[in-house]
């Protein structure tokens, strides 16, 4: 990801989210959130953040000091965050901690209205407490900060001054996102010029950003040199055969079985079942790429039925029948709430065996409970869009992602014939040779994750030679296995023991 940013000329990431999601209800973060609990929500935030700023791209994490128990959007009005002090220190505040403490360069402040934290009402964003006392004070946060979007109407709350001025006094560096750049520097500047704002304290803070754009651009100020590429050049250094296969794998890995793994799934492409789809789509546009990715993998499809969520259903009768001769059935839901057909579903569970998928927020799943518990099978894939449905079908039947081509292909990329792009400098993980992919250490990445999540080993590192020349090297985990020990490098020094326990 970093080094795609750094293709398209991105040098900060506003990720990622920190936020915890534990109230279900919550409209705006949701499946934004790595989890529901604190565990998971360090783990893979520390990650993708060392991602991104190993590779020269700041990473941004929000929205401080927690978003996740609230059912009202930001953008729409001002949430409460509801918790004690310590609640939230022990909670909300865990995963900002442990990002702090790793020494990542930046966190975006929210629109939150936290009690605990300033009784005052003010929005996390303006509230000197809150980003000055705690986030950088009692918290020791020394990177840049940036406000949420000030567009945002949780932003837009009364006060002595306009909000741009009380987001500078809270202590921001960046106000993200105004609603008319020209009057917000108009306000700033008259608040220096009338003693509100501290001059001294405009020039510290532009220091400070300065400062994170010389590192940024590779310790210089100087304009980059920006390449010209024709856009089938561009898109080959995008979409390397390096990023593809990282993609195919994510999504693969994205898809989770909730019942019937290692029972009724995987399945195979070799058994003599007949197969059934049922689409629930609520767009304009019915889904195609689920049935046509069985076709494509050779899997024929006995039986398919589309019905908007909107729709009756006729000849209800006949399509049971139909669809009850399945070995079985796959009931695509691509709607966030409960359907008139479920009563439908439930008929064809009750006669042949139906995995059923969710292409949207898994809370949806409530709206099935009574349906679901007469299926064998159950998944999430979390989004609607192409790549979930191929990425299901390979999941099912247990394919290769690259072998599902989950990710596809550009078509000016197809039609150039480009295979391989430029390792960017300093990237010893993969040398592009002929004769060896990223895609042939897909499966060998998924064992080592594994092994890890098992605790087989907290971490390790791989290094592959070919023909005398490092093909992969990349390493894994920590040091300790644990959330707080520190993470495995290329660098790392092992003694003889650990090199030799494989």
């Amino acid at each position: 990801m970093a080094q795609q940013c750094k293709v398209i000329g991105v040098h900060a990431n506003f990720a990622p989210v920190l936020d915890i999601n534990n109230n279900p209800r919550n409209p705006v973060i949701g499946t934004r959130s790595f989890g529901e609990d604190k565990t998971t929500v360090i783990r893979y935030g520390l990650a993708y953040s060392e991602g991104l700023e190993h590779g020269g791209v700041l990473s941004v994490a929000k929205h401080f000091p927690g978003h996740g128990n609230t059912s009202v959007d930001s953008h729409h009005a001002l949430p409460t965050i509801i918790g004690k002090k310590k609640d939230l220190e022990e909670l909300e505040l865990a995963p900002f901690t442990s990002y702090f403490n790793r020494g990542f360069g930046g966190v975006m402040v929210g629109h939150l209205n936290v009690p605990s934290m300033d009784k005052s009402g003010t929005p996390a964003s303006m509230s000197k407490k809150i980003t000055t006392t705690l986030l950088q004070e009692k918290m020791g946060f020394k990177g840049l900060i940036f406000t949420d979007g000030m567009q945002m109407k949780g932003m837009q709350q009364k006060g002595m001054h306009p909000i741009s001025v009380r987001a500078f006094l809270a202590g921001n560096d960046f106000l993200l996102g105004p609603i008319n750049a020209a009057t917000t520097h108009k306000e700033l500047l008259q608040a220096v010029q009338t003693g509100v704002i501290d001059k001294k304290e405009v020039e510290n803070r532009c220091r400070k950003i300065l400062l994170y754009k010389w590192y940024l651009m590779g310790g210089s100020l100087k304009p980059l040199d920006v390449p010209t590429w024709t856009q089938e050049e561009f898109y080959t250094q995008l979409n390397t055969p390096e990023a593809r296969t990282l993609a195919n794998e994510l999504w693969w890995q994205s898809i989770k079985i909730v019942r019937g793994e290692n029972v009724l799934l995987p399945l195979s492409r070799k058994s003599k079942r007949s197969y059934g789809v049922v689409d629930i789509y609520a767009s304009a546009q019915a889904p195609k790429e689920f049935g046509k990715t069985l076709r494509k993998i050779g899997v024929p499809i006995t039986k398919q039925l589309q019905l908007s969520a909107k729709a009756t259903l006729p000849d209800q009768n006949k399509n049971l029948d139909e669809l009850a001769k399945c070995d079985v059935v796959f009931v695509n839901c691509f709607v966030g709430k409960g359907s008139p057909h479920s009563a439908f579903i439930a008929q064809i569970a009750e006669r042949t065996q139906v995995v059923f998928t969710l292409f949207t927020s898994p809370y949806a799943l409530s709206h099935w409970q009574s349906t679901l518990s007469q299926i064998q099978g159950v998944a999430c894939a979390y989004e609607a869009n192409e790549e979930a449905q191929r990425a299901v079908v390979g999941r099912y039947f247990n394919i290769d992602p690259n072998d599902v081509e989950i990710v596809q292909t550009p078509p000016k990329e197809v039609r150039k014939g480009a295979t391989t792009s430029p390792v960017s400098q300093g990237d010893s993980r993969v040398v592009s040779t002929t004769e060896i992919s990223t895609r042939n250490f897909a499966s060998l990445e998924r064992i080592v994750q594994q092994s890890i999540r098992e605790r087989v080993f907290p971490g390790c590192q791989i290094v592959v030679l070919h023909k005398g020349k490092s093909v992969y090297n990349n390493a894994f985990g920590t040091t300790e296995g644990t959330l707080s020990s520190t993470s495995v490098g290329k660098n790392t020094i092992y003694d003889v023991a650990s090199i030799t326990k494989a």
